[in-house]
């Protein structure tokens, strides 16, 4: 292979043998500390391997060595794209050990949906696990030696980096992109400090211990923060299921021993339906996050079961302020209770805190919130009023101090854990020919959470098929956007100010 110039060459100012995890109050020299504690307990387990603490930190530290000979070094912003497993969280710490912002990207997406996410978060390099895709991409591969079968990439286009990344956020940690009102990716940024105040108060409603081997079957793109790196920090293992399918989540829990189960509502419906010859064990803490666990479904898992499975609710910006986590059932629908060390209030539009049962704005505030977002440059203080946080949602407490969800002002759907933006989805179907305008919306599912629709005006004398509508979509969207129902009206609704009126079907 020719020789590749480094990125310590291509920008200046970089102190290439430079790790964050110099700092003893990183997110990394917690891990290694546990990691020292701990080193023969396993880490990670799978079908295909079993990764000790030390040997988890041992690849750690020969990657992140691999990537500060790269000049990837202090406020670096750097995308990883690694599908679930072992090399995600090995990618992950690598980088954070060598200073650099990350910012975890799903494996499955398209060449068009990275170079749109570039464009509103330009990280200067591209962390890989596996082949680099076509060459139609705003990366190209510079190094393809690394490591356990990591690619790093680098611009297609020369420009200089900007670093530190977040020059707003002293020791920025970790970019989570998000959604505003324009559709456009905000940038949810968290420094080490704020990670390592958020771990602890999770910590405090969990529970975890070295004993624990939590079951894991999310993305890990999407779910790590309040997670993955808890649970290393606890010392406790990760089993890693092959697939979501509901008996590769049995044969993996009793397998390896699982007593925590976290999964997204879609997970417990699956788990639900489990053949009689396929056992489960009885799950310490069996969690249902990303959105409310429907009544049907938690009916449904306990008769086949035996125990109800709980709640936590999960934002981004905050933690994880709410929950159900013993066996005293909440009010079916709901979110569960307020938990420490946090705060939550429903207010109106003015600010005035609601009454019980009556619907307002769900507020958070607590330990280890967000930083910033990336962009517009916004720091926390300019954001929150109080303290608190606005999540978008719209809730009622009932009267025994537990929370609902009743509507949400953000327009995001939730399709099986992962969140679908309808003006991401619409950009793209505005672009078909014969499209004149459309609407993507969120129908409630039994199993799914939410599927995404679509409505569709064509143009004045054109003509198309949901069939070609949906070849169109394969092309320039991953598989959770594609809409899974197409509807062609004749106008769509919008609001006095001329935008679309967003609406849900139940």
């Amino acid at each position: 292979m020719s020789p590749v110039e480094p990125l310590s060459e291509q920008f200046s100012g970089v102190q290439a043998g430079h790790c964050s995890s110099d700092s003893p109050s990183s997110i990394t020299a917690a891990i290694a500390s546990t990691a020292a504690r701990l080193p023969h307990l396993p880490a990670i387990l799978s079908d295909s391997e079993v990764i000790s603490f030390s040997e988890l930190q041992s690849r750690v530290l020969t990657l992140a060595h691999a990537f500060t000979s790269q000049g990837i070094g202090k406020g670096a912003g750097v995308g990883l794209q690694a599908p679930n497993g072992s090399g995600f969280i090995v990618g992950l710490l690598a980088l954070l050990h060598c200073g650099a912002v990350v910012m975890p990207i799903p494996a499955g997406l398209t060449e068009d949906e990275l170079r749109d996410l570039h464009a509103e978060i330009p990280v200067e390099a591209l962390v890989r696990l596996g082949e680099s895709k076509s060459q139609d991409s705003p990366f190209t591969t510079i190094l393809c030696s690394l490591p356990f079968g990591f690619s790093l990439l680098r611009l297609s286009a020369a420009s200089a980096a900007r670093r530190p990344f977040v020059p707003h956020v002293p020791n920025a940690a970790l970019i989570r992109p998000t959604s505003g009102t324009t559709g456009k990716s905000k940038g949810v940024v968290l420094s080490h400090q704020s990670v390592l105040e958020r771990l602890e108060a999770t910590q405090q409603n969990l529970r975890l211990t070295p004993d624990d081997r939590i079951v894991w079957v999310l993305p890990m793109a999407y779910h790590f923060i309040s997670s993955i790196l808890l649970y290393l920090k606890a010392g406790a293992g990760i089993v890693i299921a092959r697939d979501h399918l509901a008996t590769s989540i049995s044969g993996a829990a009793s397998t390896h021993g699982g007593t925590i189960l976290f999964g997204s509502p879609s997970i417990f419906a699956s788990l639900a339906d489990l053949p009689p010859e396929y056992p489960l064990p009885r799950f310490r803490l069996p969690l249902s996050t990303s959105g409310a666990l429907a009544p049907h479904i938690t009916a449904r898992f306990c008769a086949r079961h035996g125990y109800l499975p709980r709640q936590i609710f999960g934002i981004i910006e905050v933690g994880l302020p709410l929950g159900q986590l013993d066996e005293t059932s909440a009010p079916l629908g709901s979110l569960g209770y307020q938990l420490a060390p946090y705060d939550v209030k429903i207010v109106d539009d003015s600010g005035n805190e609601n009454p019980a049962g009556s619907q307002g704005n769900l507020l958070v505030r607590g330990p280890g919130m967000f930083d910033a977002y990336l962009s517009p440059p916004q720091r926390r203080e300019e954001i929150v009023l109080d303290g608190f946080f606005s999540t978008g949602d719209l809730a009622v407490r009932h009267p025994d101090g537990s929370f609902q969800i009743v509507g949400r002002k953000k327009s995001s759907i939730n399709f099986a854990g992962v969140k679908v933006f309808p003006e991401e989805v619409e950009n793209i179907l505005n672009l078909f020919p014969a499209v004149l305008q459309s609407r993507v919306h969120g129908i409630e599912h039994a199993q799914l959470g939410e599927i995404v629709c679509c409505d569709i005006v064509l143009k004045a004398g054109a003509a198309t098929t949901e069939g070609e509508l949906r070849r169109y979509c394969r092309k320039h969207l991953s598989t959770q956007k594609i809409p899974q129902q197409f509807r062609f009206v004749t106008e769509i609704a919008m609001t006095g100010s001329g935008k679309i009126r967003r609406w849900r079907e139940q």
